[in-house]
């Protein structure tokens, strides 16, 4: 059997985020300077089919990049800013990594809905697999809309990866029966030494760092060189404002479902997973598997917009009244236009049953989220239900 591992067969999402601004759709991702002249790598996922590059420092300020090279097959792009003297992170070797390893990741995820300050997530290389066009370090690192491009670091600092994907998970539960967490992908830096030798023409060295450093001092010295990267995209306004701007991505307004019936649209087999598995999820012992489909904040139920620390303790109430919980999708899920671009309204019909030491309840009702759509990485932005049917004697 061949050990290549086609990634459209597992399901990867890329891991950069969209917002609008200005009328127009932004991509977001992350990169890192490595060279004092301002080369900084990112993924090309970020940049493709953007009109303008802009890198944001660490300190705020917003410098416009140029473009200077691309490898769409394995991901990667150069861009430069004009300047001197930038701090940069050194290159390690990815050939020395092994399974188990230490590493740190660094980014700015989803930077529009919990801000401008650069993230760092720990974990180890659980793999090391085999793409279609380049192997990809397989981690344990927390990922998230926004990560694509930053830093994957060793433990002495050094640059040994690009961070550019996790696994669908919501593609993958409805065949595997579970859902896959932590499954997080990064690009060996090894495969952007052609890059890397644009910056430095006269010739390369690795960085030769012996000592291992703890995770805050490898966060410390590397902050200041992991920068954001915005990319208006190409071709995509969102149309002329009108008097009532549209709800935030982030934060849909208490009217979300108030929107008019719009036609059924096609469903992307991702979605379907996802939805299909965010119903499941209710009936799981795990807080975590449920907390995971949804966005910071929530239009939830009929208590308006709340944060995820609400939506938790929600949750774990109503798990501790009814300690056994099922559900049944009774139709196949239908998606519609969403309130602005890259979200969909999705609605079906479950039928429950909720069951403690000695009561059942059984009720029909009829459902409606709105979704999120980052590449094909989905999240719940509100929930409304509507109960058809409750053959329970009371609450």
């Amino acid at each position: 059997m061949s050990r290549r591992w086609p990634l459209l067969l597992l399901g990867l999402g890329l891991v950069g985020g969209w917002f609008p601004v200005s009328g127009q759709e932004v991509k977001s991702g992350s990169g890192f300077i490595f060279h004092p002249d301002g080369y900084i790598l990112t993924n090309n996922h970020v940049v493709a089919g953007s009109t303008e590059q802009i890198v944001v420092l660490s300190n705020g300020n917003r410098l416009p990049a140029k473009l200077v090279a691309t490898d769409p097959k394995k991901d990667l792009a150069l861009l430069k800013i004009a300047g001197s003297n930038f701090p940069v992170l050194p290159i390690g070797e990815s050939r020395k990594m092994s399974v188990m390893d230490s590493v740190l990741a660094m980014g700015y995820p989803m930077f529009s809905t919990i801000g401008y300050d650069v993230s760092a997530y720990d974990g180890k290389i659980n793999a090391i697999r085999q793409s279609d066009h380049a192997p990809l370090l397989q981690i344990d690192a927390n990922i998230n809309p926004g990560n694509s491009g930053g830093p994957l670091l060793n433990d002495r600092g050094e640059v040994i990866g690009i961070v550019v994907a996790k696994i669908n998970a919501m593609q993958l539960a409805k065949t595997m029966g579970a859902i896959p967490e932590r499954i997080n992908f990064a690009i060996p830096v090894d495969e952007a030494r052609p890059m890397i030798l644009i910056a430095y023409p006269s010739g390369f060295t690795p960085s030769n760092r012996t000592a291992s450093l703890r995770d805050q001092e490898i966060f410390a010295q590397s902050k200041e060189a992991t920068v954001l990267i915005l990319a208006p995209k190409e071709g995509h306004a969102t149309g002329q404002a009108t008097a009532k701007s549209p709800p935030s991505r982030d934060e849909p307004s208490p009217e979300i479902f108030a929107a008019p019936n719009t036609e059924p649209v096609t469903m992307k087999p991702t979605l379907q997973a996802f939805v299909e598995a965010f119903i499941q999820s209710g009936a799981s012992d795990r807080l975590d598997s449920a907390m995971q489909f949804y966005a910071p904040k929530v239009n939830y139920y009929d208590k308006g917009l709340v944060d995820d620390a609400f939506v938790r303790r929600d949750i774990s109430e109503f798990r501790k009244r009814w300690p056994r919980r099922e559900y049944q999708l009774f139709n196949r899920p239908v998606a519609r236009a969403g309130p602005v671009q890259h979200q969909y309204y999705v609605g079906y019909r479950i039928g429950y049953v909720l069951k403690d030491h000695g009561r059942e309840v059984h009720g029909i009702s009829d459902v409606t989220i709105l979704v999120r759509d980052d590449d094909e990485t989905y999240s719940v932005l509100a929930v409304h239900e509507i109960i058809e049917k409750n053959d329970s004697p009371g609450q």
